[in-house]
């Protein structure tokens, strides 16, 4: 089994990359753990059978930005409708630049165009209750709503 984890980078600045930062009147990568990007668990699941990165990242890309009727996307296989419905139903925004997936512990950064290899330790992942505040503050989304745009993974699809 192959196992993907999807994390949204929940950064105001996370459109223009993973850990890209605007200093000095430039943009660059930040080094230091306390300016990178805060990134949070919002989906994952396994795949039987190892494509490859490449293919897995393409599919991933696919899967998570189909709008929110997987069912008008006819070329999917049902595994792949399934888990674009699954994604959706956690009320979830679409795969975009600055967010990683993790294929068996390897993370990959979505660019503007492609993917790019990361190490871990470039990574700066909170937990779900780290990650909600940020979230709440980013989108301002008021306490007595549910979260949606990037909900912090808890093990079973919300209805």
């Amino acid at each position: 089994m192959v196992r993907v984890e999807i994390y949204h980078n929940i950064s105001d600045s996370g459109f223009f990359g993973l850990n890209t930062v605007f200093e000095n009147g430039g943009k660059s990568e930040a080094l230091e753990d306390e300016k990178r990007h805060p990134l949070v668990l919002v989906f994952k699941y396994e795949l039987t059978g190892p494509p490859g990165d490449d293919a897995i990242l393409a599919e991933a890309f696919e899967v998570f930005n189909i709008g929110d009727d997987p069912s008008l996307n006819g070329h999917l296989t049902d595994e792949q409708r399934d888990r674009a419905t699954a994604y959706r139903r956690n009320r979830l925004r679409s795969l975009s630049t600055g967010d990683v997936v993790v294929i068996q512990g390897q993370p990959y950064s979505c660019e503007s165009a492609g993917w790019r290899a990361r190490s871990p330790d470039e990574l700066r992942i909170l937990q779900a209750e780290e990650a909600e505040p940020v979230i709440r503050e980013r989108y301002d989304i008021p306490s007595r709503e549910a979260l949606s745009i990037s909900v912090p993974w808890s093990g079973a699809a919300r209805s």
